[in-house]
């Protein structure tokens, strides 16, 4: 006998409810990681920089203090956060970021001098500015 008709097939939108909760929990745990897993990076090389300390993170990444070993210099290096790698929406709105301020040209406004946006680890490369975050600076104001 077949037990097909007692045991229908579950729909389609259950199946992509299920599948979006296992990923929403999947995210869940990579942001509860990230802080753990952040700091161990220093010490670590992404192309050519040599990643040293944090300075700073936000929604969607973790700045590190880096030196660029090809020009022998330091930069900021911002990394995007795990979930923002997963989710296209967020990876497109990191890279249209990078895009955006490559094009910018202001002197207060620090340049950026490389990105790797279509790599397994997308990074924004932008000139070190040593001194207070801009969130101090402005609390100190």
């Amino acid at each position: 006998m077949d037990n097909s008709d007692n045991n229908p097939a579950p729909s389609s939108h259950k199946v992509i409810s299920a599948v979006a909760g296992q990923f929403e929990d999947l995210i869940y745990q990579l942001d509860q990681l990230w802080p753990q897993t952040a700091a161990p990076l220093a010490g670590r090389r992404i192309a050519q920089y040599d990643l040293k300390q944090i300075l700073g993170s936000g929604a969607f990444g973790v700045v590190y203090l880096a030196e660029d070993t090809r020009q022998g210099r330091a930069v900021a290096l911002k990394l995007p956060r795990p979930e923002v790698v997963l989710d296209k929406e967020k990876r497109q709105r990191f890279e249209s970021e990078a895009l955006l301020a490559a094009r910018l040209d202001h002197v207060g406004i620090v340049p950026i001098v490389d990105a790797s946006l279509d790599t397994l680890t997308p990074y924004i490369a932008s000139e070190f500015s040593p001194g207070p975050s801009l969130a101090t600076w402005l609390s100190e104001q």
